[in-house]
């Protein structure tokens, strides 16, 4: 993305999982790179433990995190 030229993640989904589709959300250092990115209107998709996709915003998943102008 950056490579690219990118300067903002709009939409980003995670999976993971061994063999199928598990719950998963970024880590803390993927968290970090993509707040990097975002701004409020980021939504960040995930599967949780029923195996649907739920939507987080950064600062749900990175609360009282610092970001650099």
């Amino acid at each position: 993305m950056v490579q690219q030229g990118g300067k903002r993640i709009v939409r980003i989904a995670v999976v993971g999982g061994a063999g199928e589709i598990g719950p998963c959300t970024p880590c803390g250092g993927c968290r970090q790179r993509i707040h990097e990115f975002a701004d409020a209107d980021t939504r960040i998709l995930a599967i949780d433990d029923s195996g649907k996709w739920q939507l987080y915003s950064i600062d749900q998943l990175l609360p009282a995190s610092f970001h650099l102008p």
